[in-house]
């Protein structure tokens, strides 16, 4: 990626700074970004370097009085001076960036200027994306003080009369001190002339509407106190374009690009904008043509979010469901791989409603994810998720054909699904105190999508205590929580050179060992507020995959040539050996004890206590008897290679520790039985 800073004389002559982050090869288009009151363009960075990924190069200027250039903060003497600084931005754009599509996009106040701009440099964009723009606000004043406002904007133009509550940008308590913390963001009251020219051109814009004409897609979070969700409303409602879709998030606060969900948002945008450059493409296909030229779109519902991914196949008659979570562990799990596989789906929050009526039935237990298909099939356990998907979609594969890789990423899978929830379960309870809001509106939000806030996280105290008061049985307790730190951030910073280096875990493209690893590290240690800024500070380049996971590229890439393994994921398969097999050896000995003692019963989920290890700290956890369907996916490939096949696979195993668990000989093997948790006694050979 390159990153660039410059300067340019703005209206007024004033001295205007601006960014660049550009991918190495041309861009596919320019998004040129229009940033909100009080902030700047730096705000930006991590929106760009993710859509960089994509081939996408941004470029953001600091308004008048903002961060880096000049002027006062909190004034401006004429609206006009914003509009007439962007538009000499764009001309600048266009000569560095001559034939490269742009795109405007306008955040907040950035989308009341970017809106008014387009009134006349409509051509110039082959669209526009508004998120949360100030069309029309909360803040808005009775007409009596608005009257007053005009007064002192006549006669003390410079007066502090609005203060901006930076409590409203984001729900996540971590931006909201990094906004508040930033020395480039205005923290005092905006003055009487800002405020008066603001709602002038709040009224202009809504008069003026019907003249835009060219494809819009308006983002805004229903929560917004802000700036008002009813603006974007009457701005896609009186806009003209034929192209043009309304998305709006529940929930969600006024800077949607900093809320826990942006990775969705950014897959909404991405999504949104893709179709729309394929178009101008002569080379496209009548195809892709088709099913870019759409009928103008309202969704006002993300909780059921249909996502298709660039390479998907043609669209079934009915999409599949996908019962979860946004913050359920195996749900991220699930719902990164059905957009990696570019099936249309939709996910549905799993309500009371939905456990009693859908999920109990199919499942026998309150427990998500559940993939409902077009066919009526419903389907639980993510790793039968994934099979069942598999089977019908087998292009393209999550699963390589290498002896070793295919191996590699079954222990890795297993790995994500039952180790990884220490380091999960820990940074969400253990630290409850620094993110209490946060993770229980979360859970009341789960199970009631509709209530207030207040009253979701009242419920979310009642709902996630039994989540929170199970950490213990999971082996964390103060005798294991340092050396759990410890080896978190070994792990991370093991993925993160591995990363650095590799998109994936075993090349270009995501295998089930990504999948399997994509639960813990997005819904807990990728979201929640407190471990995800260790993440962002300390392992860029793994906080980056997680964003990749849940945003699939067009093509879905290839494994490593020659089923290679990359020496930078050695490390983490020592430790794995290291730490998690033991624990899994036990499970298996455990089960194989339950069921001499008691043939032909339900195998409990969890039989007991046992011993384990992580790091330099030993404590006992629960046994999990599941563990051991998960290890025989990669015990019976193992077992199944033959000649050089298991030559190569022998050599990796001894290397990383693990060769004796993978020849020790099964005592009894297990099965899942539709329709039940339980596992039961596999059939023996005869």
């Amino acid at each position: 990626m390159q990153h660039r800073e410059a300067t340019f004389k703005g209206a007024g002559v004033a001295e205007i700074h601006y960014q660049q982050w550009s991918p190495e090869h041309k861009p596919r288009a320019l998004i040129v970004l229009v940033h909100g009151a009080a902030e700047h363009s730096g705000r930006y960075r991590r929106f760009a370097e993710h859509f960089v990924q994509s081939g996408y190069a941004t470029a953001a200027l600091d308004h008048i009085g903002h961060g880096r250039s000049e002027g006062q903060r909190g004034y401006v003497g004429n609206f006009g001076e914003y509009v007439e600084t962007l538009d000499r931005f764009v001309r600048l754009l266009k000569q560095e960036f001559p034939d490269t599509p742009r795109v405007l996009l306008g955040h907040s106040m950035g989308g009341l200027i970017a809106s008014c701009y387009l009134l006349q440099n409509q051509d110039d964009f082959v669209g526009c994306v508004l998120s949360g723009p100030a069309i029309k606000t909360d803040l808005e004043p009775p007409i009596w003080q608005r009257l007053l406002i005009q007064f002192f904007s006549a006669v003390a133009p410079r007066l502090g009369v609005l203060q901006l509550d930076a409590t409203g940008v984001s729900r996540d308590p971590l931006e909201v001190r990094q906004y508040l913390d930033d020395p480039l963001v205005y923290g005092g009251k905006l003055t009487a002339r800002k405020v008066a020219q603001l709602f002038a051109a709040m009224q202009w814009i809504q008069e003026q509407a019907a003249d835009i004409h060219l494809p819009m897609l308006l983002m805004h979070g229903e929560a917004d106190s802000l700036t008002s969700p009813a603006g974007s409303r009457y701005l896609y409602e009186q806009i003209s374009s034929e192209d043009k879709t309304l998305k709006l998030y529940p929930g969600l606060y006024h800077e949607i690009f900093n809320e826990p969900e942006r990775a969705q948002v950014f897959a909404d945008l991405q999504a949104w904008l893709d179709p729309r450059l394929e178009r101008r493409d002569p080379e496209a296909t009548d195809e892709t043509a088709k099913q870019a030229d759409g009928a103008p779109v309202a969704d006002e519902a993300p909780a059921v979010a249909a996502v298709t991914a660039a390479h998907a196949e043609p669209a079934a008659a009915e999409p599949y469901i996908l019962y979860g979570g946004e913050l359920s562990y195996y749900t991220g799990k699930a719902r990164a791989y059905l957009r990696f596989k570019g099936q249309p789906f939709e996910e549905r929050t799993a309500t009371r409603e939905v456990y009693k009526t859908i999920i109990i039935p199919a499942a026998g237990a309150p427990i998500i994810p559940v993939l409902a298909a077009p066919g009526g099939e419903l389907v639980q356990d993510t790793t039968e998720i994934i099979d069942f998907v598999e089977t019908r979609h087998p292009e393209p594969s999550v699963y390589p054909s290498g002896a070793r890789q295919k191996l590699v990423a079954l222990m890795l899978e297993h790995y994500g699904d039952e180790w990884l929830i220490l380091p999960a379960m820990h940074y969400r309870w253990s630290y409850i105190d620094q993110q209490y809001d946060f993770i229980m509106g979360e859970f009341g939000a789960l199970s009631a999508p509709e209530a207030s806030r207040e009253e979701q996280i009242a419920i979310g105290e009642k709902t996630s205590a039994p989540f929170r008061g199970s950490i213990p049985m999971l082996g964390v307790n103060e005798a294991t929580i340092p050396a759990i730190e410890s080896e978190w951030h070994r792990l991370m910073a093991q993925l993160d050179a591995h990363f650095a280096k590799h998109p994936f875990l075993l090349g270009t493209r995501p295998s089930i060992g990504d999948f399997g690893l994509m639960g813990p590290l997005y819904a807990h240690l990728g979201r929640d507020p407190v471990p995800r800024a260790l993440m962002e500070a300390n392992a860029p380049h793994l906080y980056d995959w997680v964003c990749r996971m849940n945003t699939p590229a067009e093509a879905p890439g290839e494994f490593l040539a020659d089923d290679a393994i990359p020496d930078t994921l050695l490390p983490v398969l020592e430790t794995l050996s290291r730490d998690f097999l033991p624990d899994v050896r036990g499970v298996i000995e455990k089960n194989a004890s339950f069921m001499a003692a008691k043939p032909g019963e339900n195998i409990p989920r969890y039989l007991g206590m046992q011993p384990f290890r992580t790091g330099s700290a030993e404590s006992e956890r629960i046994v999990h008897s599941y563990s051991q369907w998960l290890f025989q996916r990669a015990f019976d490939h193992y077992q199944g290679l033959e000649g050089e096949g298991r030559g190569a696979a022998d050599s990796l195993l001894e290397r990383i520790g693990a060769l004796q668990t993978f020849q020790a000989p099964l005592p009894r093997r297990v099965q899942r039985k539709p329709g039940q948790l339980e596992l039961v006694e596999a059939a023996r050979d005869s």
